[in-house]
């Protein structure tokens, strides 16, 4: 049978289907008259299993490692409980400290840390996950289109020059190595930004921080690289390719400094 087919009877969205053809957990046929995916009864029950087992949040590694024998039902289930025994206790520190604040009344001028002293073991795990939630998590997206705009403009305004007006050589010569100069600035201050773990609308309001002042979001480690690269880009081949570069380097070095600011003991 058809996908189509498949998501009406179980229940489940195509996409989801596909991604648990590609983690693995489901192998369905091929048609050979088309070479298109052709469900079975036993599909169906599996993709059911699978839906079962989803539904009590087991996680896809898990189920995997279950269809494959690596592990136990029995081990699969004991760890999931142990999994709701935490959150539950989780839910009941918050609970009563919910209960605390309105039977004592308290206002906002009042909240103080020493209401969270009874089970600080579970105020310690749960502060680690509002710190991982917590986050800018379009930082890096921000900031890697912020770099491509300034780029581009910039690459398009010297090559138009130079194709389209003319420019003078020595004009011509001296670009790239302001670009490297550039680039070069770009990793210090990315290096200043992911140390202090500086967001991006910080980093956008970074003019008085770093002493340039009407400089604003023009003052940071993405907007210097787009500047470089602008500068240093004499074809498209050049340009995608100092930007795809650039984009790795910043994307790495900021996401290396986070997980260690969040994991940090």
């Amino acid at each position: 049978m058809k996908i189509k087919e498949v998501e009406k009877r179980v229940g489940i969205k195509s996409a989801n289907i596909r991604y648990y053809e590609k983690v693995g957990l489901l192998n369905p046929g091929r048609n050979t008259n088309n070479g298109y995916r052709d469900y079975s009864e036993e599909d169906i029950l599996q993709l059911e299993r699978i839906k079962t087992l989803r539904l009590i949040n087991i996680p896809t590694d898990d189920i995997k490692l279950l269809f494959e024998g690596g592990i136990t039902m029995e081990s699969t289930m004991n760890k999931r409980l142990e999994e709701l025994d935490q959150s539950e206790k989780d839910i009941k520190e918050q609970r009563e400290v919910c209960i605390h604040i309105l039977k004592n009344k308290l206002a906002l001028d009042q909240l103080e840390p020493s209401i969270l002293e009874k089970h600080e073991d579970v105020w310690d795990e749960r502060l680690k996950e509002v710190q991982k939630n917590d986050i800018d998590k379009h930082l890096l997206v921000k900031g890697c289109a912020l770099m491509f705009g300034i780029a581009a403009l910039l690459a398009c305004a010297i090559n138009a020059n130079r194709y389209m007006i003319g420019m003078d050589p020595a004009t011509i010569w001296i670009l790239p190595k302001v670009g490297i100069f550039f680039f070069g600035y770009a990793f210090v201050l990315l290096m200043i930004e992911s140390k202090k773990d500086l967001p991006f609308l910080y980093i956008g309001r970074s003019g008085s921080h770093w002493k340039a002042p009407g400089l604003g979001i023009l003052s940071n480690s993405f907007s210097f690289a787009g500047l470089a690269i602008g500068l240093i880009s004499s074809s498209i081949l050049q340009f995608v390719l100092a930007y795809l570069i650039s984009c790795a380097v910043i994307c790495s070095v900021r996401t290396a400094f986070t997980y260690k600011h969040l994991y940090a003991k």
